[in-house]
């Protein structure tokens, strides 16, 4: 009966170690990436979480329900949410599409081609612009 209750007690401790050990690999895959299902930026669209702005681009990108975020926003609460949005062309990709932007108002997201698109003050639209 003693063998049998010390058994039960390894296979316990045993799974609970396997559970911590899979948690914990779950998250650091989770916490590392760069995209919609990183749990940085999941746990930013519940406004619990300061998200790098550096990596917001791919994820709002990859992510439809994080782009309907951002409808609706004026252009200086947009910029309050990301500090490294500009009006402004910089990169070689932003230079070579403004002039696509021309009639529009529009910020640049950060250095890299997904633009917002203004509509009556409001952000509308929300693209990456590629060749």
């Amino acid at each position: 009966m003693r063998l049998i209750r010390m058994g039960f007690e390894i296979v316990g401790a045993a799974t609970i170690c396997l559970i911590i050990v899979a948690c914990s690999a779950l998250l650091i895959h989770l916490e590392g990436r760069r995209d919609d299902m990183s749990l940085r930026y999941i746990l930013w669209k519940k406004g619990l979480y300061s998200y790098p702005h550096d990596h917001i681009a791919g994820a709002m990108f990859a992510d439809n329900q994080g782009r309907k975020l951002l409808a609706g926003k004026t252009k200086s609460e947009v910029m309050k949410l990301f500090p490294n949005t500009y009006s402004d062309a910089r990169t070689d990709c932003q230079n070579y599409y403004e002039k696509e932007l021309i009639r529009e108002e529009y910020l640049w997201f950060d250095d890299d081609c997904l633009y917002i698109s203004f509509k009556d003050g409001k952000a509308e639209f929300v693209n990456v612009m590629k060749g």
